[in-house]
């Protein structure tokens, strides 16, 4: 590798010089690292908190959700037809149909207000994950026999959460109450549905957990008084992110009647935020990288003084106004390389302690879940890195000039 005269006085000015100017360069750099630290730290944060949202949201829901139009109460009766001209759609790798009502819920101890999701569990298996997040009983609506005295007992699965509010287990009975009748009188009774857990899941989403529970379709269909309606089909796709654009197809396949629904549209509220948490990190880095560029300027600037009677001297040598630009630009990017570095370093470092030793616990009622894994991304490092680099050099830039242009003979006078 060919010497560099510039680079090496560059990284000899960074380490020698008086005590004030040496500290102050350390200070910089120290600097730098703990913004591009912080920014990184707060990003993968930020990433792990929107995938386990979302992870877990489409879990228990799906990637793209189809709805009746134009029916007078908006259920779906032809719903084996949808799914079977949705998945000739590009991209779609299951299908299945569904019921979304809110209904109460007691059990021996104690009632409650839920929603209670029918769906065919065959067909689940396509589009959801609830089979694995089974964690007491079976995935299965079919009462446990050695706790059910009658065959003919349904079963249910219920949110860990719930399960729990209602002091349920595997076997004990627990009873809906719908209320279909739209004729409003004072005689007027809730239909009850009678049921035994078969199943206890946990999503790790807790407005899943706490207020979900699955019935089967026709137990559905006959407690709502649906007779053969659903409430719509979810699909699922191989990508996630090209919901819109498969959301488009299946339009296109089932033609006018149907509200085809991307999961980004049916949690716009949610990921929204998401987003606009994400653009106030950004506007936070800003803000850090100009400090940052301030403390490199008023660095440089102190050694440009500290330094003048040797920029003199290197003048006089024969070192040209160029030369000496680069040796100060030089300067700057050196603070700039050292401080991503060591940013990444540290910001690597405090990820990894996080998924290996969870150190930072969530209220899962707040925030839906209850540990944050960090998720680190190469793309917003690599961001942060080369704006670290440019904000460096652009700061270098003035102190470069004010130090290329300095007399030679009011120097070595002073």
């Amino acid at each position: 590798m060919p010497f560099n005269l510039e680079l090496f006085i560059a990284r000899r000015y960074l380490r020698s010089g008086r005590h004030f100017t040496s500290v102050a360069s350390l200070i910089t750099t120290v600097g730098v690292a703990l913004g591009v630290g912080a920014v990184c730290l707060f990003l993968s944060a930020h990433n792990g908190f929107e995938h386990e949202i979302r992870e877990r949201i489409l879990g228990a829901t799906s990637h793209i959700t189809i709805f009746a139009l134009n029916t007078e109460d908006n259920l779906m009766r032809d719903a084996q037809q949808v799914m079977a001209r949705a998945a000739a759609a590009p991209e779609v790798i299951g299908a299945s149909p569904f019921i979304y009502y809110k209904t109460g819920i007691q059990s021996r101890s104690t009632g409650d207000g839920i929603v209670v999701r029918g769906v065919d569990l065959e067909k689940e298996l396509s589009t959801g994950t609830l089979a694995d997040k089974i964690i007491y009983g079976e995935y299965s609506f079919v009462s446990p026999p050695e706790r059910s005295q009658d065959k003919k007992v349904p079963g249910i699965i219920l949110g860990m959460d719930l399960a729990d509010r209602l002091a349920a287990g595997i076997g004990d009975p627990i009873i809906l109450y719908s209320i279909t009748d739209k004729t409003l009188s004072p005689t007027a009774l809730p239909k009850k549905g009678f049921f035994r857990v078969s199943g206890i899941f946990r999503s790790g989403f807790a407005e899943y957990d706490s207020d979900l529970a699955y019935i089967s379709i026709p137990e559905a269909q006959d407690l709502f008084n649906l007779g053969a309606a659903v409430t719509g089909v979810h699909l699922k796709i191989a990508d996630i992110f090209r919901a819109k654009h498969v959301s488009t197809f299946v339009e296109n396949e089932l033609g006018p009647g149907y509200d085809i629904v991307p999961w980004q549209e049916l949690y716009s509220n949610l990921f929204t935020w998401v987003e606009l948490e994400k653009l106030v990190i950004y506007l936070v880095f800003t803000l850090m990288i100009l400090i940052a560029a301030f403390s490199v300027i008023s660095t440089l600037v102190m050694i440009v003084l500290e330094k003048r009677s040797e920029i003199a001297s290197l003048k006089t040598i024969g070192l040209t106004g160029g030369s000496i630009r680069k040796i100060f630009i030089y300067n700057g990017l050196t603070i700039g390389v050292i401080g991503a570095l060591s940013g990444w370093a540290l910001a690597l470092t405090l990820i990894w302690a996080q998924n290996e030793f969870h150190l930072l616990k969530l209220p899962a009622d707040v925030y839906f879940i209850s540990y944050l894994p960090f998720v680190a991304r190469l793309g917003d490092f690599l961001i942060i890195g080369a704006a670290t680099l440019v904000v460096s050099f652009l700061a270098g830039l003035y102190p470069a000039q004010r130090a290329a242009s300095q007399s030679v003979v009011q120097a070595l006078r002073s």
